[in-house]
């Protein structure tokens, strides 16, 4: 548990350190849409790689599996259009904040139900979550910075830390005690969160602005490199 838990403190801890740095420095756009394509090939590599892959090869009941990627997918494509509807208060993006919130509790459930599938699977998405979460904690503290609220970031990227903090642990304590099949739907509703952050989020904002020609290598270098410390982390 206590190893479980110091796995957790990577995103959160990212998280944190993004809102930090969104306090002081606003990277540029072409900035941002080439970490987002590095957090997009990372992201494509943690779900395509490694959860897909693994939940399939533990679970005997492969249409339940697709029954929890399908529910993902329509779970995020109904937030995704219940927050775009939400009124901006005061220069706040309220929408961004509740879905960023929202997914943040997604993520923390995922890389605790991994941890209780097994060790090697939840540091692999904490680290791949990792990445994913420093780049939020730049992306919405951009948002606040921008409207004026320059050390808001911060704070709403540590709450963002403690959500994550809480979806995880109820991971590791609730799937532990369930059946297997339990933690492989959650693990395949993960995936589709996953797969909908990289295609629905991170490539369509990197492309509203004018995108380099090196945004496709720095995507791929990413997927590279995930799939390459897969080979190095323990229980490979």
């Amino acid at each position: 548990m206590i190893s479980a838990l110091g796995y957790l403190l990577i995103p959160a801890t990212t998280t944190a350190v993004g809102g930090l740095l969104a306090s002081w420095w606003i990277p540029s756009r072409r900035a941002q849409a080439s970490i987002q394509h590095l957090a997009a090939g990372i992201i494509l590599g943690a779900a395509t790689l490694e959860v897909i892959p693994s939940i399939e090869q533990a679970s005997g009941q492969q249409g339940w599996l697709l029954v929890g990627f399908a529910v993902g997918c329509l779970a995020m494509f109904g937030l995704r259009a219940w927050t775009r509807s939400m009124e901006v208060p005061d220069g706040i993006p309220l929408g961004l904040i509740v879905v960023s919130g929202i997914d943040i509790l997604i993520d923390g459930l995922t890389v605790g139900a991994g941890l209780s599938f097994s060790g090697h699977l939840g540091l692999l998405l904490a680290i791949g979550i990792a990445v994913e979460l420093s780049l939020l904690g730049l992306t919405v503290g951009r948002e606040l910075a921008e409207s004026g609220h320059r050390w808001r970031p911060f704070v709403l990227t540590a709450l963002y830390a403690g959500v994550l903090l809480v979806g995880g642990v109820l991971g590791l304590l609730l799937l532990g005690r369930l059946p297997e099949l339990a933690t492989t739907e959650v693990l395949a509703f993960g995936a589709a969160a996953l797969l909908y952050l990289v295609t629905e989020e991170l490539l369509v904002e990197a492309h509203e602005t004018e995108e380099p020609d090196h945004n496709t290598l720095i995507l791929f270098a990413g997927f590279i490199a995930f799939w390459g410390l897969r080979w190095v982390m323990p229980g490979s």
